[in-house]
């Protein structure tokens, strides 16, 4: 079975389907450059000098909150460095 199904391009540039290999099958919504910083982080990239969502100089504190809320400018940082690591 593939990992991501049910995938849907939105007007607005967001995507969303169903990813199989969390809880059984959750539904998602993402921005693209949010979906691609995540899957950086959750292969082990480390974004604590970009990310800005707990405050500048806060860094993630293993949360992915810190990155998920973290300025327009912090997200293209962090967008940049995992396209540079491909």
């Amino acid at each position: 079975m593939p990992r991501y199904s049910d995938i849907t391009i939105n007007d607005d540039g967001t995507f969303e389907g169903t990813d199989s290999e969390v809880a059984g099958g959750i539904q998602f919504r993402a921005s693209f450059d949010r979906f691609f910083i995540r899957k950086a982080w959750d292969a082990g990239m480390d974004f604590e000098a970009e990310a800005d969502g707990f405050g500048p100089g806060m860094g993630t504190m293993d949360d992915w909150s810190a990155i998920r809320d973290s300025s327009d400018e912090a997200i293209a940082l962090m967008f940049t460095k995992a396209l540079n690591a491909l």
